[in-house]
């Protein structure tokens, strides 16, 4: 584990509502160089292009000015984790197994950071169980993030408070 922690580079996004938007924000902050672009997932093309034409998420947190040199947007979700280490996941909660689906490949092998509230509920599962009973993910290649904070005071870097939690004290580090 302690070897996935460390190589924690490559960076997606999955989901372009308030919290996925604020997330691939703060992802986008690094300015190193040597760092990949950050990948995100948006679901509609339209909200793509218009992320790449204007910099603004059309229907979420719209003042917003997003770094659009550090952000990589892709309708393709298979792309964006093939070119990812680390997932941070932010789809509602009754979306997910629509989202993340057992087709999908190369899951097992990524490092998920979840914003994900409430329940899947085909499965009736937390996310970080669906994410490990359906899809394979092993319970130590998961962390999850929490408020009390709202997408907006995130993506704003308003004072507020975010947890971040996962199994294995190395892997949190890394995440933070």
């Amino acid at each position: 584990m302690a070897e996935q922690a460390t190589s924690i580079q490559r960076i997606g996004v999955i989901g372009s509502g308030s919290w996925g938007t604020a997330l691939a924000f703060i992802a986008s902050w690094h300015e190193k160089a040597d760092m990949p672009p950050v990948h995100w997932w948006v679901r509609r093309e339209d909200t793509r292009r218009h992320l790449i034409q204007t910099g603004h998420n059309p229907h979420y947190i719209k003042g917003l000015s997003l770094n659009m040199d550090r952000l990589k947007p892709s309708s393709d979700l298979q792309a964006v984790i093939d070119a990812s280490d680390v997932l941070l996941l932010a789809v509602p909660s009754a979306h997910l197994d629509a989202v993340l689906h057992p087709g999908l490949t190369g899951l097992q092998d990524k490092v998920f950071l979840s914003a994900v509230k409430g329940l899947v509920t085909s499965e009736h599962h937390v996310p970080a169980r669906y994410l490990h009973k359906v899809l394979g993910v092993p319970y130590g290649q998961i962390g999850l993030i929490s408020g009390p904070s709202h997408a907006e005071e995130v993506a704003r870097t308003q004072h507020t408070y975010l947890t971040l939690a996962a199994l294995h004290d190395e892997m949190a580090r890394a995440l933070a």
